[in-house]
């Protein structure tokens, strides 16, 4: 065991040993196993209930469920200090802070999901779809046409009313 990180409001901890991610209850109850193939080298809890953590390659994080994916790639090793809005703040080997965006949108689609915050998850995919259409209408506007209008059905439009 190298670390254990508490949530803000002490539900659940992280055990952080050298390649692997023990999530826990107050109770030190397990709930997941985390593997991860290289070293972990440190990791943080955010407001939203998100463990940030990061190995030689990457900044991923985790879910109190089990669920694990990237945020962002790195060129040098950093060490997350915080996640403010959509910026990790993080250390260096040279003890100086640096700020990286990231994109945060599908660790809170997924902890929506884990929490049954249906409002949420339909909001994502509405704004997800709305972003990908209009991407599409700028770029390749007559290859838009078809999905644009079919986006539009009575059907996707009940589905997606927020």
């Amino acid at each position: 065991m190298r670390a254990v990180h508490w949530n803000k409001d002490f539900r659940f901890c992280v055990i952080q040993c050298k390649k692997d991610l023990y999530v826990m209850t107050k109770a030190f109850k397990k709930v997941a196993r985390i593997q991860e193939s290289i070293k972990i080298l440190h990791g943080t809890w955010t407001k939203d209930n998100i463990f940030i953590y990061s190995t030689y390659n990457h900044i991923k994080y985790a879910l109190p469920n089990g669920d694990k994916g990237i945020l962002r790639s790195l060129s040098d090793i950093q060490y997350p200090v915080s996640l403010v809005d959509n910026q990790v703040i993080t250390m260096n080997h040279e003890d100086q802070p640096e700020k990286f965006e990231i994109n945060k949108g599908e660790c809170l689609f997924k902890l929506s999901l884990w929490q049954n915050d249906i409002s949420a998850v339909k909001a994502y995919i509405k704004y997800e779809i709305q972003l990908t259409l209009g991407t599409l209408r700028s770029r390749q506007p007559a290859k838009a046409a078809p999905w644009y209008h079919t986006s539009t059905r009575r059907t996707t439009r009940r589905w997606l009313s927020v």
